[in-house]
This record gives structure tokens, C-alpha cells and sequence, in this order.
């Protein structure tokens, strides 16, 4: 039973289940037979600070978005300059990955994207791989390439995206188990006029054939200097990134009467204390 709609979303919202993903039920369903969400919650969640530090945080995110909406314009349209699969059908599976990632790990990749590009110089070529968190994730590697002003542009989008190929296959060559590998390139350094590729890649059609190819790839790179040591990074992302949970440890008794640090006007034991 729910007092309204925003009740019900406001309470999906805060509670995960035992393996990390929304849910109305924190524990097995079959212990449960019922719910009943009050009122209130709705006004409680959108005006406590940690979903204002979500918001926030979120704005980097719909460059995801952005990101998505060129793609299938030019798909769309015809107007692409080079597509991995020519058919729509094939286009619509790769963008079903990308529109598929939740507003928290959008936020993730974007970061990853503007964080390798503010940390590239103009003139070098870099490349982030970033690894699966949960089963049915796809590997997703990001190319930076400069572009030469002394060549044709169409030049330059070939050998990006022959490259971003190379790097894709020796990604699986690295990564036995990946089956899905998404690679989106794009010019090194903040531009006026930028242009993405992206290529997907199913590895499961792997053969003998195309491991040798990678290897004979991957040993060409390194040979030409394209192709460094990779430097392993983790990270954690909250969806809440300034919860607080240090005074909830702090106030115990009478304290729990007073209001709580977190500014949201209400009683400790009624907010972050609960």
C-alpha cells in the first residue's frame, strides 16, 4: 500500500536489496507479505541534502546523453562517416548498451571521458579501458587520437577509426572473457569541432584468425611507440556522494532530539539517525 505515486518512487529510491539494486524490498520477497509506504517521503527525499549533492553530481552525466542523441541522428539520418555494422537493426543493438546505463553510471563514464581528455596533452594519443562492474556490462574503451592540421579530415577519421579496430580486438586479445566491447574515439584535447567514432564489437565471434591479428597488432603498436605500459585504477562512485554517515555514530541519548547535521531541519532520530 502507497500513499502516492511519489511515495512509492521516493521509497525505490532509497532502498536496495541484498545485491545492490533498487528495490521495494531490502530482504528475500518471500519473507515479505506486504509493504505499506506512508506519506511524507517524497517531500523528506527531495529536499534532503544528499539528493541535492545527486543532482549536482549528475549534471556531468548528459554528456552521455548528448553523446547518444549525435550518434543516432547521424544513424538515422545517413549521415555517419563510418559505421562498424552499415544496417539500422545492428546500429540499434550497440545504442541499447549505451542507453541501457543508469543515471549513476553515466555519470561514471562521462567523468572517465572528461577526465582522460582535461589529463591528455594536445598533442598525445591515450586510451582508458574500463572494465565491467556487474555481469551483462560491456568493456568500454575510449581512444583520444590528435588531429594533424596538415591532413584531410577524412584522412584523419580513417586512421582513427582503423586504429580504434586494432585497439578493440587487442582488448579482447587481453580480455578472453569480454563478449561485448564498445570502443568510442574522439580528438584529443577541448576543440571547437569534435567528432566521435563508435565501433562495437562482439567478441564472441572470436576465431584463431583474429588472435593472431591481434597479437601481430599489439606487437606493431608497441614497436612504433603507440602503445604503453596500462596503469591500473579503482574507483568507487557513490549515488548519494555526500551522505553522512559520521554523525549518525556520534549522537546517541538526548542528542538524538536535536536537529540533524545533515540540514534538513528535522530531528536527528527522524533523519539520518533512523
Amino acid at each position: 500500500m502507497g500513499a502516492g505515486d511519489d511515495e512509492l518512487l521516493a521509497y525505490y529510491l532509497q532502498t536496495t536489496n541484498q545485491n545492490y539494486e533498487h528495490s521495494f524490498f531490502k530482504e528475500s520477497e518471500e519473507d515479505i507479505t506486504g509493504v505499506i509506504i506512508g506519506e511524507g517521503l517524497w517531500e523528506d527525499y527531495s529536499k534532503h541534502p544528499s539528493r541535492l549533492a545527486q543532482i549536482k553530481a549528475n549534471e556531468i552525466s548528459y554528456s552521455w546523453d548528448t553523446l547518444i542523441e549525435k550518434f543516432i541522428y547521424h544513424i538515422t539520418t545517413g549521415t555517419s562517416y563510418r559505421m562498424s555494422h552499415p544496417d539500422l537493426k545492428t546500429q540499434e543493438n550497440v545504442f541499447r548498451f549505451l542507453a541501457k546505463e543508469n543515471r549513476t553510471r553515466r555519470r561514471y563514464l562521462s567523468k572517465s571521458i572528461h577526465d582522460l581528455l582535461a589529463k591528455t596533452p594536445d598533442n598525445t594519443k591515450a586510451t582508458r579501458l574500463l572494465l565491467p562492474t556487474s555481469p551483462g556490462e560491456p568493456y568500454y574503451l575510449f581512444l583520444l587520437l590528435p588531429r594533424p592540421k596538415d591532413i584531410p579530415h577524412e584522412e584523419y577519421r580513417d586512421v582513427r577509426g582503423g586504429l580504434l579496430e586494432r585497439h578493440i580486438k587487442i582488448t579482447k586479445l587481453q580480455y578472453p572473457e569480454a563478449k561485448d566491447i564498445i570502443g568510442i574515439a574522439t580528438e584529443t584535447g577541448f576543440v571547437d569541432e569534435r567528432s566521435e567514432d563508435c565501433i562495437y564489437y562482439d567478441a564472441r565471434e572470436w576465431t584463431q584468425e583474429d588472435e593472431e591479428e591481434a597479437e601481430k597488432d599489439l606487437k606493431e603498436l608497441k614497436e612504433l611507440g603507440m602503445y604503453g605500459k596500462r596503469h591500473m585504477f579503482e574507483s568507487k562512485i557513490k549515488e548519494y556522494p555526500d551522505y553522512l554517515d559520521t554523525p549518525v555514530k556520534k549522537m546517541k541519548g538526548r542528542d538524538r532530539n536535536s536537529p540533524c547535521p545533515c540540514g534538513s531541519g528535522k530531528k536527528f532520530k527522524n533523519c539520518c539517525g533512523s
